[in-house]
């Protein structure tokens, strides 16, 4: 049986691999008359890897940059039918205005969205900070394991559950 702590960092490398492997997700933020809204993103850490933090590239005139700004609370979600992966992520947003960080980050797959490329300067990140997610990596239809990361605590069962610190 592993300590919790290795759990925990297992369980998390488990995580950034299917979040990895998916590559595109769906960031949910509330809209100012208390709605949901849901649009695609383009997850810009792979080659920093996951700290418990998730980058995202926007245009700081785009809805989803004043909605981050005033309801910081997020889903994020990953799914991959083919593959039957499914990551489900709440996080808190901020938008962060990094120039350096966003040189780092920059993949020529977000040139079809900003066009202008990385020097436009309407461009800012998105970070979140993942507090709880869940995965399900099954091959079949019954989605058993489950992950949740909440920052409050540490533990594993047998049940293929386990909770880590981000």
């Amino acid at each position: 049986m592993q300590d919790d702590t290795t759990a925990g960092r297992g369980e998390t490398a488990k995580l950034w691999s299917l979040i990895r492997q998916v590559g595109i997700a769906m960031l949910s933020t509330v809209e100012p008359d208390g709605s949901l809204r849901s649009r695609p993103m383009y997850t810009c850490n792979t080659e920093e890897g996951f700290d418990g933090a998730l980058w995202f590239v926007t245009d700081r005139s785009d809805p989803k940059a004043f909605e981050v700004s005033h309801a910081p609370e997020v889903g994020v979600v990953y799914a991959c039918t083919r593959d039957n992966v499914y990551v489900a992520l709440s996080g808190r947003a901020n938008l962060i205005d990094d120039r350096t960080r966003l040189e780092r980050l920059w993949r020529d797959e977000l040139a079809k969205w900003f066009p202008k490329g990385k020097d436009d300067p309407n461009l800012a990140l998105i970070r979140v900070d993942v507090f709880e997610g869940e995965y399900w990596d099954e091959p079949s239809s019954a989605a058993s394991a489950a992950w949740k990361a909440v920052k409050t605590g540490l533990g594993s069962n047998d049940t293929g559950h386990a909770k880590v610190t981000l």
